[in-house]
């Protein structure tokens, strides 16, 4: 669960006024971002992604042993202004309430303020039992284990950082890969790029979409080609590899997660192919399924899936998700051809090494099993 707090719409009106009033005062020798009227996220265009100048952590010190001074986290008073050390990533705020540095987001660290030296940019979650907000610090770099903060990036607990893409810096604009996925009391959101600046002290937004929007409740097949897909258990390197890709005019990049090492992360690009869509009675499973072929390139190798695609019917706003149904790097299987969907089972046309096969597969409660 993560905390939200009412006033969006309101919110909407002000970041469209700081993003015109940046631009106006921002130095010319800086290369201007596409800035966005304030839209619902699957009608705006996707922020275009910049070479980043961006030196990843490790940073200049052990961070998870640090000491260094925090802001009041935004929106959550709990989370109070103080001098915090930290130990092993964690320190203590209050009864049960930490600071946690995000293990499995690496800090960057780059110019952000123009000014000489540079700025750690530290993905920070204000923990309580069962309950978190996430934010991104930006602290001053002042020498050897010294720093002091100059902001939070987001600045709202209306956001969730998508830890697996990594933050890029760009002409001192911070680019994060966001959402708003919380739990059932709120709506899931598709994935969006946006970028933020420091002006007068703060960091504001000055590029991509400025609402969420969420992703519709009844997909169609046109809806694969822009839209945030949930993707589980991809095989990559013997391993299974999970996480979200934005997708946009057919095809997305991301980084996957490896669920056996936590932190691991892998770059992909996903190309949704053909759709099929079908209707389930198989109980547990009912429902309208997606059959979509992917092609899946890695750093190393280039691949097929047919994935099968469901939306939560405990969550009908939330993006769709998918596990493998069959893949080219399954044993034997070169390629993947058409989809026959019954009401409960699905075949596959494919080829292996000795020759055209159909096959048939049910879903069950850790994906996809072959059944003929």
């Amino acid at each position: 669960m993560r905390n939200r707090s009412i006033g969006a719409l309101a919110g909407v009106a002000v970041l469209a006024s700081a993003i015109v009033a940046f631009n106006a005062i921002r130095p010319s020798n800086h290369v201007q971002p596409p800035v966005m009227s304030p839209t619902p996220s699957h009608s705006a265009a996707p922020t275009p992604t910049p070479t980043p100048s961006t030196t990843p952590g490790p940073a200049v010190v052990d961070l998870r042993n640090a000491t260094f001074e925090v802001p009041a986290f935004p929106d959550t008073p709990a989370c109070g202004k103080g001098q915090r050390t930290f130990t092993n990533g964690v320190a203590p705020v209050a009864q049960n309430i930490t600071l946690r540095l995000n293990p499995f987001a690496a800090p960057v660290l780059a110019d952000v303020d123009t000014s000489p030296g540079n700025e750690l940019l530290v993905p920070l979650i204000c923990q309580f039992d069962s309950w978190a907000q996430e934010e991104v610090i930006a602290l001053k770099v002042i020498g050897q284990s010294r720093y002091t903060p100059v902001g939070f990036v987001l600045g709202t607990s209306h956001f969730t950082l998508v830890w697996r893409e990594p933050i890029e810096v760009v002409d001192s604009i911070v680019y994060l890969e966001l959402s708003n996925q919380c739990n059932q009391a709120c709506p899931n959101s598709e994935q969006q790029r946006r970028g933020f600046a420091l002006f007068n002290g703060s960091f504001k937004q000055v590029s991509g979409p400025t609402t969420f929007g969420g992703v519709p409740a009844v997909l169609t097949p046109r809806d694969f080609s822009n839209t945030t897909l949930l993707l589980y258990g991809l095989p990559i390197a013997a391993k299974a590899w999970s996480g979200s890709v934005r997708v946009v005019s057919g095809t997305g990049k991301c980084h996957l997660s490896d669920s056996s090492s936590p932190g691991t992360t892998t770059a992909v690009t996903v190309t949704v192919g053909a759709i099929t869509p079908a209707y389930f009675t198989l109980p547990g499973f009912e429902g309208t399924h997606f059959f979509v072929i992917l092609t899946v390139q890695t750093p190393t190798d280039q691949f097929t899936v047919l994935a099968g695609f469901r939306k939560d019917p405990a969550n009908p706003n939330g993006p769709a998700g998918a596990f493998p149904v069959v893949t080219t790097h399954d044993p034997g299987i070169t390629a993947i051809g058409g989809v026959t969907p019954g009401t409960d089972l699905v075949t596959v046309a494919v080829t292996t090494v000795g020759g055209q096969e159909n096959r048939t597969y049910r879903p069950n409660e850790t994906g996809w099993e072959r059944v003929a």
